[in-house]
C-alpha cells in the first residue's frame, strides 16, 4: 500500500516523456466530475497540472464520499460505469476509509501513469443531503435529465414511452406551469450516469406527482436512454381552477371541443352517451341561461392534446357542473382522442325572465296547483322534493296569495319534470314563514343532489274529502284489496 504523494515527482517524469497530454492549470489533488452533471459523473484527479483517470477497480462508497466532500457535497455513493476515457490512469484500486480530506490521502494499489484499456472509470453521485422519497429534480436545474428519489438516493428515469404528458407532471411537481414543459427525445444533456428506478412511465397529464403515474419494472435497465425535460418552454393552455370548462377550436366562442381544467391542464370529454342534458350543464357553466344546445361528435372540432378526463357521463341537465353528474368517471381514463365531444351553446332568447325569489306553479290543471318553481339569478328553477312537506307547501301557497290552510304537497315530479336547474333542496319552512326563499335549507341556493323526477309540487285550497288518518284500498278487484292510501290533512296519499 502506498500513498500517491510519494509518487508525484517520479510520475511527472513519466508523464512528460510518455504522454501527449496538455497542462490544464489544475492543482495536484483537485478532483472533477465529467460526462455527467454538476453533482455526478466520472471521477478525474489532477497531478502536476494534468487531469487523469481513476479506475473503478475496488471503488466503493467510502471512496465516493471522499471525492464528493472535496467537491463541497455532504456525501456521495458510487454508481456503475462502463466508460473508458483516453486519459492516463492516475489512480487504481483506491482504498479510502471515508475519513480522508483528499483522494490523494487514500491508499491505492497498481501502477499509474499508463493507458490500461480494460480499466473502467470510477463514477460517483454526490448529494447535499438525503433526499425525500418520491421527490423529483432535473439534473441542470430548470432542465436536464429527470431524477427521482428512492431510499435516500437519486435515480434516473428511463425514456421508454416518455412523452409530453409525463413532462407536464414533472414540471408541475417542480412548481412550473405544466404546459411550460418541453420533452426531449434524445440524450440532449450528454451521457447520463445515473442508475434508473422508474421505467415505462405512463402519465395522463393531470397527476400531481410522477409516482402517481403508471410505471413498470422499477430498476430495469434502459440502455442509457434517459428521460429529459425543460420546464421553461412557451406557456400555453394553462388553466386555473379545477372544473373550469371551455370550448376550444370553434369558429367563435359559442362552440368548440369541450375541455375541462384539471391540475393546470386542459383535458377532454368522451362523446359516448352524450345528449342535450350534458350540453345544458356545460353551457350553464359558461354563463348561458336556459340555453339551446347542439351536440357534435366525429371530432367536429379536432382532437385534443391533453388527458381524457371524463367518460360515460350521465347528467340529468340540472347539475351545476360536470363534477355533479352521476355516472361520470372523473379520472385519468386514457389518452385516445378519437371521440372528443364538441358543443355549441346559444342563448335562448325566448326564455322567460323573472324577479329573484318569486315563485310560481307550473303544469297543473289550474293556477292553484303545479310544480313549484322559484326564481334565482333571473332564471326559473325547480325545488327538490327531499324533505318536502305540508309546511313547505303552505308557505308557497301563502306567498302566492292562495288558500294555505288546506294544501297538499306532492313529490316525485307529480306535475311533470322541470326544464331549468334545481335551485333548492331539503327545504324546511316554519309555520309562520311567508316566503319560500326565507325557509331554511341544508345547502342554500344552487346546491343539491337531485335528479329529474324529484321535483316538488303543491295544490293550494284542497277540498277535504276525508278525515285525517283514514285508510282505504283503491283499484282492487274487490273492496278487500287494492293500493293502500291514507288521509293526511284532508288529502289522500299513497303508502310506499
Amino acid at each position: 500500500m502506498t500513498r500517491l504523494q510519494d509518487l508525484v515527482v517520479p510520475f511527472v517524469t513519466v508523464l512528460i516523456f510518455n504522454f501527449h497530454t496538455s497542462v490544464s492549470g489544475c492543482e495536484t489533488g483537485e478532483v472533477q466530475l465529467v460526462d455527467g452533471g454538476s453533482y455526478y459523473g466520472e471521477v478525474q484527479v489532477c497531478i502536476a497540472g494534468t487531469w487523469g483517470r481513476v479506475c473503478r477497480n475496488g471503488w466503493d462508497n467510502n471512496d465516493a464520499n471522499v471525492v464528493c466532500r472535496q467537491l463541497g457535497y455532504l456525501s456521495g455513493y458510487t454508481t456503475y460505469s462502463s466508460q473508458t476515457s483516453n486519459l492516463p490512469i492516475f489512480l487504481d484500486y483506491v482504498g479510502c476509509d471515508g475519513t480522508e480530506l483528499n483522494i490523494l490521502d487514500c491508499d491505492h494499489y497498481g501502477n499509474i501513469g499508463d493507458y490500461y484499456s480494460y480499466c473502467y472509470d470510477a463514477k460517483v453521485n454526490c448529494q447535499y443531503a438525503s433526499c425525500t422519497e418520491g421527490s423529483v429534480r432535473l439534473s441542470e436545474g430548470m432542465e436536464g435529465y429527470v431524477e427521482t428519489c428512492h431510499s435516500g438516493r437519486w435515480y434516473g428515469v428511463c425514456r421508454h414511452s416518455w412523452d409530453y404528458k409525463d413532462a407536464f407532471v414533472v414540471c408541475r411537481e417542480l412548481g412550473y406551469p405544466a404546459t411550460a414543459a418541453v420533452q426531449y427525445t434524445s440524450n440532449e444533456f450528454g451521457r447520463h450516469l445515473q442508475e434508473t428506478y422508474l421505467y415505462n412511465v405512463l402519465c395522463f397529464g393531470n397527476e400531481s406527482s410522477l409516482l402517481n403515474c403508471q410505471n413498470s419494472s422499477p430498476g430495469s435497465t434502459c440502455s442509457s436512454n434517459y428521460a429529459a425535460v425543460r420546464c421553461a418552454g412557451e406557456i400555453t393552455g394553462v388553466c386555473g381552477n379545477d372544473g373550469t370548462v371551455r370550448l376550444a377550436d370553434g369558429e367563435d366562442s359559442n362552440e368548440g371541443r369541450v375541455e375541462i381544467c384539471s391540475n393546470g391542464v386542459w383535458g377532454t370529454v368522451v362523446y359516448s352517451g352524450w345528449d342535450s342534458r350534458e350540453g345544458e350543464v356545460i353551457c350553464r357553466q359558461l354563463g348561458y341561461q336556459n340555453p339551446n344546445v347542439y351536440i357534435y361528435d366525429n371530432l367536429e372540432f379536432g382532437p385534443g392534446t391533453g388527458p381524457v378526463l371524463f367518460i360515460s357521463l350521465d347528467c340529468d341537465g340540472s347539475e351545476a357542473s360536470l363534477y355533479d353528474c352521476s355516472g361520470s368517471h372523473y379520472s385519468t381514463v386514457g389518452n385516445s382522442h378519437y371521440s372528443d365531444a364538441g358543443l355549441r351553446c346559444e342563448q335562448n332568447t325566448n326564455f322567460e325572465s323573472c324577479v329573484n325569489y318569486a315563485v310560481r306553479l307550473v303544469g297543473g290543471e289550474d293556477d292553484k296547483e303545479g310544480r313549484v318553481e322559484i326564481c334565482y339569478n333571473s332564471v326559473w328553477g325547480s325545488v327538490c322534493d327531499d324533505g318536502w312537506g305540508i309546511y313547505d307547501a303552505r308557505v308557497v301557497c301563502r306567498q302566492l296569495g292562495l288558500d294555505s290552510d288546506t294544501v297538499q304537497a306532492y313529490p316525485n315530479a307529480y306535475f311533470g319534470e322541470g326544464l331549468g336547474p334545481f335551485h333548492l333542496s331539503y327545504v324546511n319552512c316554519g309555520s309562520s314563514t311567508n316566503t319560500l326563499s326565507l325557509c331554511s335549507t341544508s345547502y342554500g341556493f344552487g346546491v343539491h343532489h337531485c335528479k329529474r323526477g324529484e321535483e316538488a309540487g303543491v295544490r293550494c285550497g284542497v277540498d277535504h274529502d276525508c278525515s285525517h288518518g283514514d285508510i282505504k284500498l283503491v283499484d282492487g278487484s274487490s273492496k278487500y284489496e287494492g293500493r293502500v292510501e291514507v288521509c293526511v290533512d284532508g288529502a289522500w296519499y299513497t303508502v310506499c
